[in-house]
């Protein structure tokens, strides 16, 4: 076996047969394993615009829950269900992104825990700012009702053929 600093090569000897009296006959089979060192993988900018865009979409969300539940425990319970529903699926993509743009499980792991934190920042901004005048409530729900137009209109509208 030979080894360098990124490569391992591995020459396995087999079937040396003789054919004839003066012919030999040799196979060798080399096999190469390339071992890539986990601070040299280069983390493209995708990952990043997912950091920032899952980060402001999760403190919206935030936001509405916690101006929802300072309102009612309906009203918060029926938004928490909706957020909770959208969160799971778009939580598993940005995870699934964050490890094929280079980033690896556990450092995809890590970022993703910057979004779910600002979450709860945004819970505690929404009740803070809807115990301060009832009337903010209706802003955060149109800051929110506006974010989602913009990913239906932005993502799923412009893949229809017209």
């Amino acid at each position: 076996m030979f080894q360098n600093q990124d490569h391992f090569i591995d020459v396995v000897h087999n079937d040396v047969s003789r054919e004839g009296d003066d012919q030999i006959s040799l196979s060798v089979k080399v096999i190469e394993k390339h071992v890539i060192d986990p601070s040299k993988i280069e983390v493209t900018s995708v990952a990043y615009m997912i950091i920032f865009g899952s980060s402001a979409n999760n403190f919206v969300d935030g936001m509405s829950m916690g101006a929802a539940f300072s309102d009612s425990l309906l009203r918060g319970l029926s938004i928490g269900i909706a957020v909770v529903s959208q969160q799971f699926p778009q939580e598993l993509g940005t995870l699934a992104i964050l490890i094929n743009s280079g980033l690896g499980f556990r450092r995809a792991m890590l970022f993703n825990l910057i979004p779910i934190f600002l979450s709860y920042l945004g819970f505690i901004c929404g009740v803070l700012l809807d115990n301060v005048d009832e009337g903010y409530d209706d802003y955060i729900f149109s800051i929110s009702s506006g974010m989602y137009l913009y990913i239906f209109l932005g993502t799923l509208v412009s893949t229809v053929p017209l």
